[in-house]
């Protein structure tokens, strides 16, 4: 596992909302995905996310407009995150848990 501390801190978005990462790990299996460790800008909370499920956010200088796939996320897992997503007004499922869709 190598264990790196992104300098500076880059911004995703995550399932929470925009969160700023602060270290990325890498394992040596090619079968596990790696993890961002980020504090969500919201909350300030400590989250780790799965590179499947965070997306670079937009930049102006990185020409990044802000368009980005969808967060593929199964109902047990959604399930598990509906509590803390309703605590994350921003977040890009926050319609989805409250049926405002």
């Amino acid at each position: 596992m190598a264990l790196v501390r992104v300098i500076p801190h880059m911004y995703l978005f995550t399932p929470l909302g925009i969160a700023e990462a602060h270290f990325f790990e890498s394992f040596e299996n090619f079968e596990v995905d790696s993890v961002w460790t980020c504090f969500q800008t919201e909350s300030k909370e400590a989250w780790q996310w799965p590179n499947p499920l965070v997306r670079i956010c937009e930049s102006i200088s990185g020409m990044r407009d802000g368009c980005y796939t969808e967060f593929k996320i199964t109902e047990t897992y959604l399930e598990v995150l509906r509590p803390h997503i309703l605590r994350h007004k921003f977040s890009p499922l926050y319609d989805t848990v409250t049926g405002e869709e």
